[in-house]
This record gives C-alpha cells, sequence and structure tokens, in this order.
C-alpha cells in the first residue's frame, strides 16, 4: 500500500499546494493553510524519502484567485457543524 499511497500524493502535491493558498478577500490578502491534507503528506513523508516535501516556501500564491473556490474557509472547531447535524436530526 505504501507505493500506491507515496504515488498519489505526489501527484496530488501540486493540486494540494494550490488548495492551500487561499485568498481572503476581506483582508485581501492570500494565507497560506498549511493543515489541508497535512495528515497524508506526514504520512508519505514517513514511508518515503520520495514523496514531496511541501510547505509554504515551496511556491508563491498565486497572482490573481481564480475562482470561489479561492475563498479562504471560516476558521471553526467544528462545534457549529455539530450542533446543526444534531438539530437535523431531530
Amino acid at each position: 500500500m505504501l507505493g500506491p499511497f507515496v504515488r498519489d500524493w505526489n501527484a496530488a502535491a501540486d493540486f494540494v499546494q494550490r488548495e492551500r493558498w487561499k485568498w481572503d478577500e476581506e483582508k485581501r490578502k492570500w494565507t497560506y493553510r498549511a493543515r489541508l491534507f497535512e495528515n497524508y503528506q506526514a504520512v508519505a513523508r514517513m514511508w518515503s524519502y520520495e514523496a514531496k516535501n511541501i510547505n509554504k516556501n515551496s511556491s508563491p500564491p498565486p497572482e490573481a484567485p481564480s475562482g470561489p473556490g479561492d475563498e479562504a474557509l471560516p476558521e471553526t472547531n467544528g462545534e457549529e457543524e455539530h450542533k446543526k447535524a444534531s438539530q437535523n436530526s431531530n
């Protein structure tokens, strides 16, 4: 399983790096979300020295936001989503 996992991580690394850069319209700046997919990166790096190691310095932010998917996600600890799910299940 490690071979395919590391292969897939390397194939997805450019996409993940792009997803980690998010445009914050309110602050009018790019933010880097290193925690996005960090567990996958940690496992791949643990299994193989060939796994790509991406971080804030791996690439600069995009020159311009490309669409609605570039907005920063709201900060959350998961409690609000849990409350909504509990209310909807009643």
